[in-house]
């Protein structure tokens, strides 16, 4: 092995265990911070997050078009996801039921970190400051394993090292709200498998797709 791979591993091994420790920060302090929701808890019962900006990562479809649609009637909400065409879409179907929403959407691709870097930097010149962070796009069980432009496995990079980055460029602006929120959302497909594939990024065996039933509005 020469240099050039032992800097590439150890880097690969630092964002791993980096993303590990902050997906577990984030776990532990949502336990600490909330309490056990109402069994009859609805929207009524959301307090007002008026004055406030709220960024939605995968807020074009599924629980993140909904989070989207649930603020958007006092709240600014960025949308951010990979698609321009789907975000406008969403824009205009959300403003048929909510037309005075302060909607805008801005393109990341997560499995991209030049990407996820980008919006950051560009949010930052532009936002005063951010109430709120909801990271929630993710992807889960493609049919073949695949690697993201900077070479990693897919789900690591889409679903922690893209919101990782997103977060911490963010810091700043975030900051700057009292209190600031970060949600961070991960499918359980990192819990199937052998416990033997965690020992190295390029696991011998071909990976076994798990084919989840198909619904709607299944893309981030």
């Amino acid at each position: 092995m020469d240099s050039g791979q032992a800097t590439l591993i150890g880097r690969r091994s630092a964002l791993l265990t980096l993303g590990m420790l902050w997906s577990a920060t984030f776990v532990a302090g949502s336990a600490l911070a909330q309490s056990a929701p109402k069994p009859d808890w609805s929207l009524s019962d959301m307090p007002s997050q008026s004055r406030r900006t709220f960024l939605v990562t995968g807020g074009t479809s599924g629980l993140g078009y909904e989070d989207v649609k649930a603020m958007a009637a006092g709240t600014r909400v960025v949308i951010s996801a990979r698609n321009p065409q789907r975000g406008e879409e969403t824009i205009a179907r959300i403003r048929q039921e909510i037309p005075n929403a302060r909607l805008q959407f801005e393109a990341i691709d997560l499995a991209d970190l030049a990407s996820a870097c980008a919006l950051s930097n560009r949010l930052q010149a532009t936002l005063l400051r951010l109430g709120g962070l909801i990271n929630n796009a993710t992807i889960m069980a493609p049919p073949e394993r695949g690697a993201s432009a900077n070479g990693f496995e897919m789900h690591f990079a889409t679903n922690f090292l893209g919101h990782f980055l997103l977060t911490a460029g963010l810091l700043p602006v975030l900051r700057r709200s009292a209190p600031p929120r970060v949600s961070l959302r991960c499918p359980a497909s990192p819990c199937i498998g052998e416990p033997s594939t965690l020992r190295t990024f390029n696991p011998p065996a071909p990976m076994t797709p798990v084919r989840p039933t198909p619904s709607p509005n299944s893309r981030a």
